[in-house]
C-alpha cells in the first residue's frame, strides 16, 4: 500500500511528546487534523479522534471553557461523549496528580433524580471510592471532575456548571469518584 496523493496524517512528534488526530468524519475517516500541543481555538468539525499519545481534554468552548471531557483512548464517534462537530477547543492533560483546588470554599450537589430533585449528598473536595447514583449535579462553585469509574478512572466529564440531567453526558447512572480541578491558566 502507498499513499497516491492528499493530505493525511503527518509524521507522529518524538517519542513520548502527547499528540491527537481528530477527523472531520466518523470512524476515523475524512480530513485529518494532528495535534501536539493546546488548540485554543478549533473549527468544531470533528467526529472521531486518535489518541495517539497521552490524555487530552476536549472543550466545547474556545479557550478550554464550557464542557470538557477527558479522554485517555481513541473514539470512533464523537457524538457518544455528545461532542460531534463541537470540540472547539482540546489540551493534552499533564502527567501527576491534579494539584487542590486555591479555594476552600468549591462544593457540588450530586441529586440521584434528574431536574436537582431527590436525595442530595453534599462534597467539598476528593471522592476516589464513591458509589453515588446521579441523576444530575449543581456545582456551587468550581470546577469538578467527575467518572464512572473509581480512582478517576472510566468515563470522565469536567464540569463548571450545573446539568439537569447527566444522560446528556452520557453519565446518568453512577458516580464513582469526583475531584476539585483548577484550570490552567489561559
Amino acid at each position: 500500500m502507498r499513499r497516491v496523493g492528499g493530505g493525511g496524517p503527518q509524521r507522529p512528534p518524538s517519542e513520548g511528546q502527547p499528540y491527537i488526530v481528530l477527523y472531520d468524519r466518523t470512524t476515523y475517516r475524512g480530513n485529518p487534523s494532528n495535534y501536539n500541543g493546546p488548540i485554543a481555538n478549533l473549527n468544531r468539525r470533528a467526529q472521531s479522534v486518535t489518541i495517539g499519545r497521552g490524555v487530552w481534554e476536549l472543550c466545547e468552548g474556545i479557550g478550554f471553557s464550557g464542557r470538557c471531557v477527558t479522554l485517555d483512548t481513541s473514539v470512533p464517534d464523537l457524538a457518544r461523549h455528545n461532542l460531534r462537530n463541537r470540540v472547539a477547543s482540546a489540551r493534552p492533560v499533564p502527567a501527576g496528580p491534579t494539584p487542590p483546588p486555591s479555594t476552600e470554599d468549591w462544593y457540588l450537589v450530586i441529586f440521584d433524580q434528574p431536574n436537582y430533585r431527590g436525595t442530595p449528598a453534599n462534597y467539598k473536595g476528593e471522592e476516589s471510592n464513591l458509589n453515588k447514583r446521579a441523576r444530575s449535579v449543581t456545582i456551587g462553585k468550581g470546577v469538578w471532575q467527575l467518572c464512572d469509574g473509581r480512582d478517576f478512572t472510566g468515563r470522565c466529564i469536567t464540569l463548571n456548571n450545573s446539568v439537569a440531567d447527566l444522560r446528556s453526558y452520557n453519565l446518568g447512572g453512577r458516580v464513582a469518584s469526583l475531584r476539585p480541578v483548577v484550570r490552567q491558566p489561559r
